[in-house]
């Protein structure tokens, strides 16, 4: 506690501070210095000038004569000085200057622009003129929405940029092309104006750096090629993590052949190396050992140990994009299976891992869209016995037919490679409906050496950080 100018009132004064701060209503207007400083908050773009005034504090340190901005008393939250910035904010003040009538005036009889717009509002025979002088100002004739009738003033191109700039920085709020439009158009007008402020907004540094949602626009989809033998390229991931099982286990380690589609998991109690090494070995005893293998860019399956025992079985490892888990189709595995363990939760047991089997069932006797075949028929060359199946025979009473050992053998083989020309088929066309329905919405874009870019910046480490920068030469 303290007191300042003869009032008692708790005093926190900072060594590092540029400036001390007080309320108007603790200084008489006989203190005032008739000098100005600029302040402004960590959030706002625009300074504010206050004034300075010679304050006396009585404190534990004794008595301090010092100069303090007088704060209005709306401005009395979290203010700070611009520290070592102050000049440069004088500087900026100074070419602010307020903009004169007269010189206004001036600025639209100069321009050669309104030139053609100062003769129709004179030409008093036209009654189709939309531009009126008065008091030697040129305004364009407008009628709003409702029928009123309303002046806007023609603006010469000195003032244009900062027009726009108040219209659009402080407290416009940084708002979009349509609402800054709306805003300037209130009041103010010039030829090509919508086009000068849409090209501005679109164009200001601060708004490009923070982004909206739909800035980041897709490009064309890249088409991969089909892989046309079971088992070569498989790509995995992990899920979860899921209620914990009796046995412990809370993740799922997934797997899919990317040529039929066969779908595997197993489950695990945690996602160290060790476990995903040992869940690999589980899948690749019922897949084989594949030439290809696809994950993500997470810390088990990029790890030393991961690496090293992929690398001795002759496995090439492929990571998906950043960001981007459209690369990985196993990503899309995992909402599908989880809602089938979700299902069956409510039917059956609680305990996931038991139904995990049956969930996977289902899944590769199905028909897959792309392939047009369930995985298990292009895996075994023949259908499963399903339970529908089951029913079926039961209900009809047809005897299996029974062949040879030999005919079995070339039947299969047949059925097997007219399964694989229709599946190529099938995956070709499915990829080229993706393709054409994807691109419909995509922006082709193309950089030339040395052109300045904006580069997205992900993860950000607040909400309120920027989403696009700007790299450093």
């Amino acid at each position: 506690m303290g007191k300042v100018n003869g009032i008692e009132m708790p005093i926190f004064r900072d060594t590092g501070a540029t400036l001390d701060l007080i309320c108007k209503k603790y200084v008489p207007f006989s203190m005032c210095t008739n000098e100005t400083v600029w302040i402004r908050t960590p959030l706002e773009e625009s300074a504010v000038c206050l004034p300075i005034a010679e304050v006396v504090l009585d404190c534990d340190f004794g008595r301090i004569i010092t100069k303090a901005a007088v704060l209005r008393d709306s401005l009395d939250q979290g203010r700070y000085i611009f520290g070592n910035k102050t000049a440069a904010l004088f500087e900026e003040a100074k070419n602010n200057k307020e903009i004169q009538v007269y010189e206004f005036v001036e600025e639209q009889k100069k321009s050669a622009e309104l030139k053609q717009l100062f003769e129709e509002a004179k030409n008093e025979s036209s009654k189709k003129t939309n531009y009126i002088v008065e008091d030697d100002l040129l305004f364009s004739k407008k009628e709003v929405k409702n029928g009123t009738k309303c002046k806007l003033l023609v603006v010469p191109e000195k003032y244009r940029e900062n027009l726009m700039t108040i219209g659009h920085e402080g407290a416009a709020a940084h708002l979009g092309v349509t609402k800054t439009k709306d805003a300037l158009f209130k009041t103010f007008y010039w030829p090509n104006c919508f086009s000068d402020i849409e090209n501005f907004v679109k164009t200001y540094d601060k708004c490009q750096k923070v982004g909206k949602p739909q800035d980041k626009k897709k490009t064309s989809l890249k088409i991969v090629h089909v892989i046309t033998e079971i088992f070569t390229k498989i790509n995995i991931d992990a899920s979860g993590p899921l209620p914990k099982a009796p046995s412990g286990n809370r993740h799922i380690i997934i797997a899919l052949c990317m040529s039929s589609k066969y779908p595997d998991a197993f489950p695990v109690a945690n996602l160290c190396s060790t476990t995903i090494m040992n869940a690999l070995l589980q899948i690749f005893s019922r897949m084989g050992f594949p030439r290809e293998l696809q994950t993500d860019q997470g810390t088990s399956f990029m790890s030393a140990l991961t690496t090293e025992f992929l690398e001795k079985f002759g496995v090439k490892v492929v990571r998906s994009s950043v960001y981007h888990p459209q690369s990985n189709p196993v990503e899309r595995m995992h909402s599908t299976l989880k809602r089938i363990l979700r299902v069956l939760r409510l039917e059956a047991l609680p305990d996931w891992e038991k139904i995990l089997p049956q969930s996977l069932f289902a899944l590769r006797t199905v028909i897959h869209d792309s392939t047009g075949f369930s995985p298990a028929e292009l895996v075994h060359g023949k259908k499963p016995r399903t339970p529908m199946m089951l029913l079926y025979e039961k209900l009809t009473e047809e005897d299996p037919v029974e062949n040879s050992v030999v005919e079995y053998v070339f039947e299969l083989i047949n059925r097997m490679k007219k399964c694989q020309e229709l599946t190529v088929k099938n995956m070709e066309d499915a990829k080229q409906k993706q393709e054409l329905w994807y691109d419909r919405k995509t922006v082709k874009r193309q950089f030339r050496p040395g052109e300045l870019v904006l580069v997205m910046a992900p993860p950000r480490p607040t909400k309120l950080s920027v989403q696009w920068i700007v790299l450093e030469k």
